[in-house]
C-alpha cells in the first residue's frame, strides 16, 4: 500500500544525500581540517609574542571521551581559535560599603570554523567581550561553503589576518574609524552569507551609520 509513498526516484535521491555527506566528511578530514589546523599553528606561532592564542579542536575531545568503534554516528567537528583573558586599564567600582575595585578582564576574539555532519563549513568570527564592551552581533559569518574540497589555504588565510585585525583593534579601548572599518566588513560579509545581500552596500551602510554617529557624538551633526 506504501509503493505510492515511496518511489526508486526517492530512494536513489537519497542514497545520493548519503553519499555526497559521506565523501564531504572525508574531504573534510583528508583536505579542509588539515588546511586550517595548519595555518592556525602557523597563525598562533606568529602572533604569542604579542597575545596568548589557542588552538581546540572538537573531536580530539570526543576522542578523550573513549567514544567505542563500534559507534557509527556521523558527528560534526569544529576548529577553534581564541585569544585569551586580558586585564582592561580600568577599575570598576562596586556600591558596596566598604569601596572597593574589581579588575575588568576582557575574553578575546575567537575565529570558528565549524564543519557540521552534511560536510559543509562556515568559518565565524567572535568579537572581543567584557562586561563594559558587548558586540551588537555574535558570530559574524565571514564565509560559508559547501564542501570543504572547496577552498584552499590562499581562501583561509584571508580569514586569520581579518581575525587578528578584530582583536587588535575590536575591543573596549579602540573602538574608532579604523575598527568601525573592520566591523563593516564582517557586518556585510554577514549579510551576503546569511541574507544574501550586496557586500558593497551594506559596508557603506554600516559606515555612514557609524560616521554619523561620530558627528553627534561630537556635535558637528546638522
Amino acid at each position: 500500500m506504501f509503493h505510492k509513498l515511496i518511489s526508486k526516484k526517492d530512494i536513489n535521491l537519497a542514497n545520493r544525500y548519503f553519499q555526497h555527506t559521506k565523501y564531504a566528511q572525508l574531504n573534510w578530514e583528508a583536505h579542509g581540517k588539515p588546511i586550517i589546523k595548519e595555518l592556525a599553528q602557523e597563525f598562533i606561532q606568529t602572533v604569542e609574542q604579542e597575545d596568548s592564542c589557542y588552538l581546540h579542536i572538537l573531536k580530539d575531545d570526543v576522542k578523550k571521551q573513549q567514544v567505542t568503534q563500534s559507534d557509527n554516528s556521523i558527528y560534526g567537528d569544529s576548529i577553534t581559535i581564541r585569544f585569551g583573558h586580558k586585564p582592561l586599564p580600568c577599575t570598576a567600582t562596586l556600591p558596596k560599603q566598604d569601596t572597593k575595585h574589581e579588575i575588568l578582564v576582557e575574553t578575546g576574539a575567537s575565529l570558528v570554523f565549524s564543519c557540521g555532519f552534511n560536510g559543509s563549513v562556515i568559518a565565524m568570527i567572535y568579537l572581543p567581550q567584557s562586561n563594559v564592551s558587548q558586540p551588537l552581533r555574535t558570530p559574524y559569518f565571514v564565509a560559508a561553503w559547501q564542501n570543504s574540497n572547496e577552498f584552499t589555504k590562499h581562501d583561509i588565510a584571508p580569514i586569520f589576518e581579518l581575525f587578528w585585525q578584530v582583536q587588535l583593534f575590536c575591543g573596549a579601548y579602540t573602538y574608532n574609524r579604523k575598527s568601525a572599518r573592520i566591523i563593516a566588513r564582517l557586518e556585510a560579509r554577514h549579510q551576503q552569507i546569511s541574507e544574501g545581500k550586496n557586500v558593497f552596500i551594506s559596508y557603506l551602510i554600516y559606515l555612514r551609520t557609524f560616521i554619523n554617529g561620530l558627528r553627534k557624538i561630537y556635535g558637528i551633526a546638522h
